[in-house]
């Protein structure tokens, strides 16, 4: 690593401390010297990343497998001392050894940021080596680590299977050469390819995957074969050193490019001081006074000028801004339109994300290509060397906004009100929440408890039981009773001297009653014994009184009655039964015979009835089928148009997006564009003009300081002369 001619550290003890915060704001804005240049190992996983590594450290320090090994990025830097550390995203650390750094660069554990690996070699001062998980790796999480470490890093390292370029090689190559990111292209594992010349395979062709590349992704690079043995190492070191000198120069001629303007302004405004603190004479004293006040005059005018020109040039940037916008919109959207129509089935949809997605970032790369060139001169002062001389106005040369910084503006731009728009729907639904009345669910769920509780207790509660008693009479006793009734009635209508047995009897049935009722009811004091003895005798005057004890006797008597023999009888019907079955045998000869004539009758007409039914059929079978088809084909049909409908409406949305999302990001560009000319130019001009305009203040307030003040202050505006020239000359 060549070694820098100077770093703001160094000059600052060494200016003086009028300049202190001149050079502070200049470490702020511009990136350290010795920052380290960042350099991303890239490929598949299980591709060889960690082995090239080993290969280079020669060391056998990460762990190395086919399936996909590295879980947690792993830095590897310069250090005086070998260090391994586990860093956590709490900003924690934990002192690793060898077997330990392999256990959690393989499976991460929780809360690991990174693991960090310094070692004392001399080719790692001044890399930053970066291990990151290979990509196609089984996490959405290392994916998105490392696109984001792409657009971090100052170099790549991409390894190439040796079985070639694949899709996702040329994808992310792609993505690369976008950033405009430094690349070096290895093949891994190339050992394996000597092993498969040696037993007779031939060679693969490198020089065609460096076309196909060059095709795919514009990146004009050879291919270096690598291999654990050492093979490349040679030509990744020389990389590394000139990527790292190269980017240390660009810095360094920036830095150099900022000290002198300052440097000499800062000298013209010391030499100016002195000449105040020099005058002796009344006469120079007013010739002085005369030359500041020309000098201010100046300085305003210049400062009227400049706005005039910075409103002028904000203008015509603004106009040139948007006609880049709008140019590259319409690129875009040529782009998009033939490919949006060549989709047409599902299977075409794949083709037409990737392509449009490439036609997004093309038409944004095209715009910040055009952005960084309108950033370029802009906001110079238009005066002569001999008036910027004279007054102390010396600028560095305008900064071009690298079209890098153009897109990464304009991503993290898209993705800040992406998430302010998250932020703002989320703050609406916490306010809708809180807005909702409490709700307490356990009173209603106790009261739903309780009731439960009780239907219990109602359901396993034990039912009464009851015993019911039912009187059983014959039949006869019935027919005799009702027989004597009728009698009883007979009597009454023919003798009225016999109703007062009638109604005797009437009392002695009521008396049966009774007795009847204290059975059921087992209650023997409704009537008195004495008077129910009475009751039934008199009961025994009704003729329905005897006649219900006859029924009852003739229920118990044997009745006789005459049936047939049954032995004769089964003889019988044994004959019955046989002279049927004759008749039956005989019918059913004669059926045979009648269908048998009938058959031949009836043949001829059933054949032709019964082929004009199969063509009746099979004419119906056909109507059928083809009506199938048809139903079939029509479904198809609205199916395909469905899903081309379904298919042009994801097209047609896929395409808004990308519109919307070019409209976004170009629009965060032309106010990058806007914010840096602004800042760097119409403000920085500003505050020199403000500064000067103050130097003009304080040389007249030292014309009117004592002698021996002035002496002093002399004194030391010699000093501070020396310190400058000698920090001038360093940077020349």
């Amino acid at each position: 690593m060549s070694t820098t001619a100077f770093t703001l550290d160094s000059l600052a003890n060494q200016l003086p401390a009028s300049c202190q915060p001149a050079i502070a704001e200049l470490t702020e804005r511009l990136p350290p010297l010795d920052a380290p240049l960042r350099v991303i190992l890239l490929g598949a996983f299980s591709v060889g990343k960690s082995s090239l590594l080993n290969m280079l450290i020669a060391e056998s320090l990460l762990p190395t497998a086919r399936e996909e090994t590295t879980a947690l990025p792993t830095f590897i830097e310069y250090g005086n001392t070998r260090t391994l550390q586990l860093l956590n995203s709490d900003g924690s650390t934990v002192s690793l050894d060898d077997a330990a750094l392999a256990q959690v660069a393989t499976q991460a554990p929780a809360g690991a940021a990174c693991a960090s690996v310094t070692l004392p070699q001399d080719w790692l001062r001044g890399l930053l080596l970066i291990d990151l998980p290979g990509l196609g790796g089984v996490t959405a999480r290392h994916q998105a680590y490392t696109t984001a470490q792409i657009q971090q890093a100052d170099a790549v390292l991409y390894l190439i299977a040796p079985r070639g370029p694949d899709a996702a090689d040329l994808a992310t190559l792609r993505q690369i050469a976008q950033a405009g990111k430094r690349v070096l292209l290895l093949v891994a594992r190339w050992d394996e390819v000597d092993a498969a010349v040696a037993r007779g395979e031939q060679r693969p062709d490198v020089q065609r995957w460096a076309q196909q590349i060059t095709a795919q992704t514009g990146l004009q690079l050879p291919l270096t074969p690598t291999s654990r043995a050492g093979l490349g190492r040679d030509v990744i070191q020389t990389f590394l050193t000139q990527a790292r000198d190269e980017r240390h120069a660009i810095r360094q001629q920036r830095l150099t490019a900022e000290l002198r303007p300052l440097l000499t302004n800062a000298l013209g405004q010391n030499a100016a001081a002195q000449a105040a603190c020099a005058v002796e004479s009344d006469a120079a004293t007013q010739a002085l006074r005369a030359e500041l006040l020309a000098r201010r005059q100046a300085l305003l005018a210049v400062r009227s000028a400049h706005q005039a020109q910075a409103q002028s040039e904000r203008a015509a940037l603004a106009t040139r801004a948007q006609v880049i916008v709008e140019q590259s919109k319409l690129q875009l959207d040529g782009t998009l339109a033939p490919l949006a129509a060549a989709v047409q089935l599902e299977s075409d949809w794949e083709q037409f994300a990737t392509a449009g997605g490439e036609a997004l970032r093309a038409a944004l790369r095209d715009a910040a290509g055009e952005f960084s060139a309108l950033s370029t001169g802009y906001g110079e002062l238009a005066l002569p060397e001999a008036q910027v001389t004279s007054l102390n106005l010396r600028l560095p040369p305008p900064v071009t906004v690298d079209a890098s910084e153009f897109l990464d503006q304009a991503r993290q731009q898209q993705l800040q009100q992406a998430l302010d728009a998250y932020a703002t729907e989320y703050a609406g639904q916490l306010e809708r929440l809180a807005q909702l009345p409490e709700a307490d669910l356990t009173v209603s769920e106790r009261a739903l408890r309780e009731v439960l509780r009780q239907r219990d207790q109602v359901a396993a509660q034990p039912l009464p039981q009851i015993v019911r008693q039912l009187e059983n009479r014959g039949t006869g006793a019935v027919m005799g009773r009702m027989a004597g009734e009728i009698g009883d009635l007979a009597l009454v209508l023919l003798s009225p001297l016999l109703a007062g047995t009638k109604a005797a009897a009437v009392l002695g049935k009521v008396a049966k009653t009774a007795t009847t009722v204290r059975t059921v009811a087992q209650n023997s004091d409704i009537v008195p014994p004495p008077m129910r003895d009475r009751l039934k005798i008199l009961e025994g005057l009704s003729l329905g009184y005897w006649g219900e004890q006859l029924g009852a006797k003739l229920d118990s008597i044997p009745r006789e009655e005459v049936v047939t023999d049954p032995e004769a009888l089964a003889q019988r019907d044994a004959m019955l039964a046989q002279c049927d079955a004759q008749v039956r045998e005989v019918r059913a000869q004669l059926a045979q015979q009648e269908e048998v004539v009938n058959a031949r009758q009836l043949t001829g007409w059933a054949l032709e009835q019964n082929r004009r039914e199969q063509a009746q059929l099979e004419a119906r079978l056909a109507d059928l089928q083809r009506y199938a088809v048809e139903r079939q084909q029509a479904f198809e049909q609205a199916a395909r148009t469905e899903r081309q409908m379904a298919v042009q409406r994801q097209v047609a949305q896929a395409v808004a997006h990308w519109q919307h999302s070019f409209d976004q990001q170009a629009g965060q560009m032309a106010e990058v564009l806007r914010a840096r000319v602004r800042d760097d130019w119409e403000a920085r001009v500003e505050a020199l003009l403000s500064e000067r305009l103050a130097d003009i203040d304080t040389l007249r307030g030292r014309l009117d300081a004592a002698p021996a003040e002035r002496a002093a202050v002399l004194a030391q505006l010699q000093v501070e002369a020396t310190q400058l020239q000698a920090v001038l000359a360093r940077v020349q």
